[in-house]
């Protein structure tokens, strides 16, 4: 399963942004995603919420461009591992220890960053 995200960090903000973290606004261009694949979104970046602060000092306003997956092999749980992945690598930091299994019995991914599960 891949999930690959593409964003970028605006330093002019217009239009509609959502607060999903004490620093951190998504653009309003999700319009297209659930509540559920939002959810998984900020997820990924509260796992990552020290790391903006830390090396923004200040409020990041992301804009996501695109996320491409694959509709028939896809848990709204993957955006989660993404979002972190994009921040950290946008940051210039190394990535958190990133484990995705499948479970045969429930028939699911399971997905864990450093070594608590999503």
């Amino acid at each position: 399963m891949s999930v690959d995200l593409h964003a970028s960090v605006c330093s002019s903000v217009r239009g509609e942004w959502r607060k999903v973290q004490e620093v951190v606004y998504l653009s309003d261009s999700l319009s297209w995603m659930d509540e559920n694949e939002i959810h998984y979104l900020v997820k990924g970046l509260s796992i990552v919420d020290g790391d903006i602060k830390k090396s923004l000092g200040k409020d990041a306003f992301i804009y996501i461009e695109e996320i491409d997956f694959n509709e028939c092999d896809f848990q709204p749980e993957g955006l989660s591992c993404a979002m972190a992945g994009w921040v950290r690598e946008y940051l210039g930091l190394s990535l958190k220890e990133v484990n995705v299994e499948f479970d045969k019995q429930s028939r699911r991914y399971r997905f864990s960053i450093n070594g608590v599960d999503l």
